[in-house]
């Protein structure tokens, strides 16, 4: 009956993240330029007084920059980048006797909800076009090559540190109270022994965890100061990013926590006792009660700079989020605990069984509770992130999260076992009262599963920091519905590029294959005649280069296996890198990476 109704908690709880999610509007995490006047690739005959944007999220305006340029690279812009109507609809004024031709803007956004930096451009032409700026002219202005931003895998190691040490804090700090008192229940002996060295081995795990955040927290902010400056050693931005942006109001927030924190853990390594009673809110657990709400508060100032704190429902997807880490937190960190505590208490006591059956068997219940909210919350950032299905299998943050989501399912089934077996032996041997070799067997068995529960853990907190630090699928750019009406003169066309995945042959290529607005073609033929409908095909541009951003579009089909899409993605000269995904009814999604070149 038990097992029933807490099977019935944890479907009520997913039913109710999916109504939750259903309703929620998709966010677009980083700051994308979803609009523009004039618009990308818009053909004007009067000058206009300023140029306007219009971002996915609030910018930092003093740490992003826009320019608009010729095609010699002269720019045309006053040089003030300014907030127009809000921190999201920025604007640029424009110099009077604007001449005929070619212009691109070059924009350079940090966003104030994430602190993640973005940068593209997109072209219009005043009266009659001209040739755009070269590849030589727009590297000059600005707009090519690296962003001048930390690496990746940079953001992705700091971030996973923070993750995994605000892990073993919650852990730390939650295990006395969750895990522990269930496994002293089991003692007829050697109560006070088993408690405080249990007890210590808590009181240590927090406290190195609190010294790793605030060096984490450290990186964090110089990372994000790097982000600002341009450079690794933009020390001088460390004021101006803690005073006067978003991410430093909520890191100073993040800091006091972890300062707390810490002087906490201090206090409690200073203490003859352990500070810790069997009786939650005894007065001796006043200290132990502060680090754990300052534990829990922590995951707070995560999802205040994520993902979640963007779009219409900022306010859900943030609590979301943080229900999402206090989870992990407690789940993932008790695991860590369990490691540590068992070995250090088992050799001191003489049942060591029944303290091991009480806590397995209570922290399955607790990872019960932590699992429902995982996949409930989980589900609900899926469907606000993702958006669709497609996405999953269309996107690199779709793939990371199917990895996070397939390196769960070995780590549930552990969780089961020791569940359904590895806890029932425990308790058998306790009540038998039987000691011995099948004890430290069963004993050894089980510190391997949690090994790998750990280490599988540890793997997801990884795909969870390339999640953090990477963009949800961003809306389609470039679309025919800002191009169409544009023709431009018309040279031969680009010559085609010809690839092959499974059964498809896929051929590729730009009309007219110059700088400017460009029909992308795409051709399909299906090689082993079973033809199946085909649903959907997109195509993804990424400038090779310059560093751009990628534009995806969805090419339609005027009949038979063609499809094409007008436009102004491939605007400057150079290399294109061109990916197509086919997906077809009932079959797995074909793809296929090209580049093409624009211009001589």
């Amino acid at each position: 009956m038990k097992r029933l109704r807490w099977s019935g908690i944890v479907l009520a709880l997913v039913a109710v993240g999916l109504a939750l999610g259903v309703r929620a509007p998709g966010a677009q995490a980083h700051a994308f330029l979803q609009k523009s006047v004039p618009a990308d690739g818009a053909i004007i005959n009067q000058a206009p007084i300023e140029v306007l944007m219009w971002f996915s999220e609030d910018l930092e305006m003093t740490y992003s920059h826009a320019q608009v340029i010729d095609a010699t690279g002269k720019r045309w812009d006053n040089n003030d980048f300014h907030i127009h109507t809000d921190a999201k609809q920025p604007g640029i004024t424009m110099q009077q006797n604007l001449p005929d031709g070619t212009y691109v803007v070059i924009w350079d956004a940090l966003s104030a909800v994430d602190g993640h930096r973005t940068k593209g451009s997109f072209t219009f032409f005043m009266g009659t076009p001209s040739a755009p700026p070269s590849a030589a002219v727009l590297a000059a202005s600005g707009g090519g090559g690296s962003s001048g931003g930390p690496p990746n895998w940079l953001q992705i190691t700091i971030r996973w540190l923070n993750f995994a040490a605000m892990a073993v804090l919650i852990g730390a700090a939650a295990f006395p109270f969750l895990i522990l008192t269930a496994g002293l229940k089991r003692l007829s002996s050697d109560v006070d022994a088993a408690r405080r060295r249990a007890v210590h081995v808590s009181r240590r795990s927090a406290l190195v965890a609190a010294v790793v955040l605030v060096l984490g927290a450290v990186a964090l902010l110089w990372v994000q100061a790097w982000s600002a400056g341009g450079s690794a050693t933009s020390f001088s931005e460390i004021d101006n990013v803690v005073s006067g942006t978003r991410f430093g109001d909520i890191w100073t927030i993040r800091i006091v926590l972890v300062g707390a924190a810490l002087a906490c853990a201090l206090f409690m390594a200073r203490q003859r006792l352990e500070g810790f009673k069997m009786s939650i809110f005894a007065g001796e657990n006043s200290a132990w009660l502060l680090m754990l709400a300052l534990a829990l508060a922590l995951p707070l100032t995560t999802s205040l700079n994520s993902h979640a704190a963007a779009g219409g429902s900022s306010g859900l997807q943030t609590a979301v989020d943080w229900g999402h880490l206090v989870a992990g937190g407690i789940w993932v960190g008790g695991l860590v605990q369990f490691l540590l505590v068992v070995p250090a208490v088992v050799r001191s006591i003489r049942d060591p069984a029944g303290l091991i059956s009480g806590m397995v068997r209570r922290f399955s219940a607790v990872a019960i509770v932590s699992v429902a909210v995982l996949v409930t919350t989980g589900v609900i950032q899926s469907i606000d992130r993702l958006g669709g299905v497609d996405e999953l299998v269309t996107s690199n943050y779709g793939y990371t999260l199917a990895a996070k989501v397939a390196l769960l399912l070995p780590l549930l089934a552990i969780g089961a076992y020791n569940l359904l077996v590895t806890g029932p032996r425990f308790l058998a041997l306790a009540r038998e009262h039987t000691a011995g070799l099948l004890e430290r067997i069963y004993e050894l068995r089980f510190r391997r599963a949690l090994a790998a529960e750990i280490t599988l853990a540890a793997a997801i907190l990884v795909a969870t920091a390339i999640l953090t630090n990477s963009s949800p699928p961003g809306p389609a750019q470039g679309s025919a519905a800002q191009t169409a009406g544009f023709v431009t003169p018309a040279p031969s066309a680009g010559q085609p590029v010809k690839a092959t995945s499974g059964d498809l042959d896929i051929t590729v290529w730009a009309d007219p294959a110059q700088p400017g607005i460009n029909d992308l073609n795409v051709h399909v033929i299906d090689t082993n005649g079973d033809e199946k409908p085909i649903q959907r095909v997109i195509a993804r541009i990424t400038y090779k280069d310059g560093s751009l951003g990628t534009s995806e579009i969805d090419p339609t089909s005027p009949g038979g296996p063609h499809y094409v899409a007008t436009t102004s993605a491939m605007s400057l000269p150079g290399k294109y890198d061109v990916e197509v995904v086919v997906r077809r009814e009932s079959l797995l999604d074909e793809r296929v990476i090209v580049t093409l070149q624009i211009g001589a």
